[in-house]
C-alpha cells in the first residue's frame, strides 16, 4: 500500500504546494516535493529501507512515518524556512516596473558640481522602491563620468560629482535605476550654452 499527502500553503499572496509520497517497496523512500506555480522548488527524501526490511515493519507505522515527514515539511514551508522559498519570495516582492523621477531639474547645474536628486517608485501605485541601485552617467565629447548609489528605504538618493567641461557636442545625462529585474531610465541631451 502506498501513502501520500498534498497540502497547499498560502503565504501572503504566494501559494506553495507540498506533496509527500511513499515510493513503495521497490524504492522504500518517503519523498516530499515543494512546488511553486507548478515548478519544482525543492525536494526532500528519506529512505526507510532498514525499517522496511526489519521484522518490525508495519504498514500502519509507515503511514504515520509518511504523515510525520509531510507535516515536518509543511511546517518548514509555513515558516518560510527553505532557502529556495526565500529566493521566490524576494523575486515576487520585487517590482515588475519602476519609475525614475528627477526631483531637482532646475538646480542640477547651479554649482561646480552636478547634483542629482532621484526618487524611484513602483510604476502604477507610486510606492517607494527602497534599496534600488541608481547609476548616474554624464557623458561629453571628452569625458564620461559615472557614479552608482543605493536608494534609501524611501526610494531616494542624491548623487554629486564635479561638473566636466561641456564641449561643442553637448552632453548626455542618463539616470538608470534597477530593483531586481525591474529597470527604469531617464535620459537628457544637453546643448552647450549659446548653441
Amino acid at each position: 500500500m502506498i501513502f501520500g499527502y498534498n497540502t497547499d500553503i498560502k503565504i501572503e499572496n504566494l501559494v506553495f504546494h507540498v506533496q509527500t509520497e511513499d515510493r513503495g517497496k521497490d524504492n522504500p523512500t518517503i519523498d516530499t516535493t515543494i512546488y511553486y506555480k507548478g515548478r519544482v522548488l525543492a525536494k526532500r527524501a528519506v529512505s526507510y529501507r532498514d525499517f522496511f526490511e526489519s521484522k518490525d515493519f508495519d504498514p500502519e507505522d509507515l503511514k504515520e512515518l509518511v504523515e510525520r515527514h509531510h507535516k515536518r515539511w509543511v511546517t518548514a514551508v509555513e515558516g518560510s524556512e527553505l532557502e529556495e522559498m526565500k529566493a521566490v519570495q524576494e523575486e515576487e516582492a520585487a517590482p515588475r516596473k519602476i519609475k525614475v523621477a528627477l526631483l531637482n531639474p532646475s538646480t542640477i547645474f547651479r554649482t561646480a558640481f552636478i547634483a542629482v536628486s532621484v526618487a524611484v517608485t513602483k510604476d502604477g501605485n507610486g510606492s517607494p522602491v527602497g534599496n534600488a541601485e541608481v547609476k548616474v552617467r554624464f557623458k561629453t565629447d571628452s569625458s564620461d563620468s559615472e557614479i552608482s548609489r543605493t536608494c534609501d528605504k524611501n526610494g531616494k538618493v542624491d548623487v554629486h560629482f564635479p561638473m566636466p567641461k561641456i564641449g561643442a557636442g553637448g552632453a548626455e545625462l542618463t539616470i538608470e535605476a534597477q530593483a531586481g529585474k525591474a529597470k527604469g531610465e531617464l535620459r537628457y541631451n544637453l546643448k552647450p550654452r549659446g548653441a
